[in-house]
């Protein structure tokens, strides 16, 4: 899939993808199943209510996240939206680095 394909670039995408292999079918199956954004209630009504600082990070091209989040902010009143560069979907695998300085930076700016 286009959105995993920036995976593939990274030094450790044998071992991530040996890890994922060894996965349990049922239990990926069971977390599909129980956590689906599909089957999720939608609160975007009530995201204003939020009163709590919220990071959201997305990858530059993981397009579709990175538009709920930049609409998600807009609804939340104490959001920071990271957009990590060059980077899909697995930012935290694909830029630990630059996914850590953000979340650390949050986390002391609280």
């Amino acid at each position: 899939m286009p959105l995993f394909a920036p995976l593939r670039k990274i030094p450790t995408f044998e071992e991530i993808k040996n890890k994922r292999i060894k996965n349990n079918v049922t239990g990926l199956s069971n977390s599909l199943y129980g956590f689906s954004t599909g089957l999720m209630p939608s609160y975007w009504d009530r995201l204003h209510q939020i009163q709590f600082p919220v990071l959201l990070i997305s990858g530059e091209f993981d397009l579709k996240y990175t538009e709920i989040n930049k609409s998600m902010k807009t609804k939340l009143p104490h959001a920071n939206h990271e957009i990590i560069a060059k980077s899909g979907h697995n930012t935290h695998l694909q830029k630990p680095e630059l996914f850590t300085k953000f979340v650390v930076d949050f986390l002391n700016s609280l």
